[in-house]
This record gives structure tokens, C-alpha cells and sequence, in this order.
């Protein structure tokens, strides 16, 4: 195989190797967390008739944010394109999208403040 070469990752195969990789290495709550962050970009990628990750682009991961944005609150989002970001250099390592796609997902500036807590 060339270097750079594509090998087909179809979604659901792509998000259950990253969660069996990911697994080993986190406790079940951030396991439960990355379960349900990847459930909605599952979602998303059925919405868009996304089915084999090789074709992600920078416009796609564009349209996910936008597509997220409006749902949850900013600190939300950035979590949860945090864990798919993860799962995009996980599946740049096993020749599954583009090296570098992870690199083009951006988060949303969060407002000063937004991370803070009110209760005391």
C-alpha cells in the first residue's frame, strides 16, 4: 500500500475501533462520555449520508460543528469535538481519513467565564 493510501472505514467500524482502543486507557465514565459525544457524530454522519469516513473533509467537519452548535452549550460542544477530534487522529493512524483532518476541526471561542461555575 502507498503511503497515504485510504483503506475503506465505514462510521459504526471506525467509532467501535476507536472505543476499543480508547478503552484501555480511561476509566468507564470518560468511556460513557465518549460513547454518547461519537453517538451524535454517528448521527450526524447518517443525517448527511456519510457512511465510509474516507471521504471526511474540513467542510464536513465544518458543517458537524454548525450542526452541533445550536443543541448544547458552548463548553459542551468543545468537549465533544475534543473526543472526535481524538477519534479523527486515531483513524488518520489506521489509514481510515486524511492525515491532519483532526488538525480542522475547531471549536467555538467560549465567552470569559463560560467554564465557571456559579455554585459556591
Amino acid at each position: 500500500m502507498s503511503d497515504g493510501e485510504l483503506q475503506p472505514l465505514h462510521v459504526e467500524e471506525g467509532i467501535d475501533r476507536f472505543l476499543r482502543h480508547h478503552e484501555s486507557s480511561v476509566g468507564e465514565s470518560t468511556m460513557a462520555n465518549a460513547r454518547t459525544r461519537l453517538r451524535h457524530f454517528k448521527e450526524w454522519t447518517k443525517e448527511v449520508d456519510i457512511e465510509n469516513l474516507n471521504g471526511l473533509t474540513g467542510r464536513d467537519l465544518a458543517d458537524f460543528v454548525a450542526w452541533r452548535r445550536d443543541d448544547i452549550a458552548p463548553v459542551t460542544l468543545q468537549k465533544q469535538l475534543s473526543t472526535v477530534r481524538m477519534a479523527l487522529r486515531y483513524w488518520a493512524d489506521i489509514e481510515g481519513v486524511t492525515e491532519g483532518l483532526a488538525e480542522k476541526l475547531h471549536s467555538p471561542e467560549l465567552p470569559d467565564g463560560a467554564e465557571a461555575r456559579d455554585i459556591h
